[in-house]
């Protein structure tokens, strides 16, 4: 028999401390160790394999409702087994609410899949949460935020423009659009 304190867990601020401890679990998706058993997503609790793993980066992490099948690039900090078909991409408004899951490839090391279309959005600004999930595992890797933009949805020339790389101000019409629409815009260095 093995005594221990759980809540000791709690003091371990990094997975690679926290996977050292038995009956200590590091809940990637809320970056705490806690109890085994404590994590908040039940379903989505790493293991012990690539239990350290999470997400490093993506590309790109600013994405425009106007565009279709751009790929999204997940890269690592550690290499993630390359068995085939069993990563899916996760896909979650910052309050919880589950949104899309979708299959996802992966290939030098870099996890690729394709983020949801979100129609009828009417805010400009939408932050959502992509997960990397082992499927036969039920294991989830990590989180991520990515922004969703739908450039029509800002009302002035100053929020327009702070996402110049997606969304332009058409000085014509008086409205912010989707970069491609590049006629009658005001540059980034012209003033009204």
């Amino acid at each position: 028999i093995i005594k221990q304190n759980l809540s000791t867990c709690e003091q371990y601020t990094t997975c690679n401390e926290c996977s050292t401890i038995p009956l200590c679990h590091w809940c990637s998706r809320e970056n705490r160790c806690t109890a085994t058993f404590e994590c908040e997503y039940e379903n989505q609790r790493t293991n012990r394999i690539n239990m350290c793993a999470y997400i490093e980066q993506v590309i790109p992490q600013t994405i425009t409702l106007n565009v279709l099948n751009i790929e999204l690039q997940v890269m690592f900090n550690v290499p993630l087994r390359s068995d085939t078909n069993e990563y899916m991409c996760g896909f979650t408004f910052k309050n919880g609410e589950q949104l899309y899951r979708t299959n996802a490839s992966l290939s030098h090391n870099i996890v690729k899949c394709f983020p949801p279309i979100l129609n009828n959005m009417n805010q400009a600004i939408y932050n959502v949460v992509l997960s990397i999930e082992h499927v036969k595992g039920n294991v989830t890797f990590g989180s991520y935020s990515l922004i969703f933009l739908n450039c029509s949805n800002f009302a002035s020339c100053s929020s327009c423009t702070l996402y110049s790389n997606l969304c332009l101000w058409n000085r014509e019409t008086v409205k912010c659009i989707f970069q491609q629409n590049d006629r009658f815009l005001l540059s980034n260095n012209q003033s009204l």
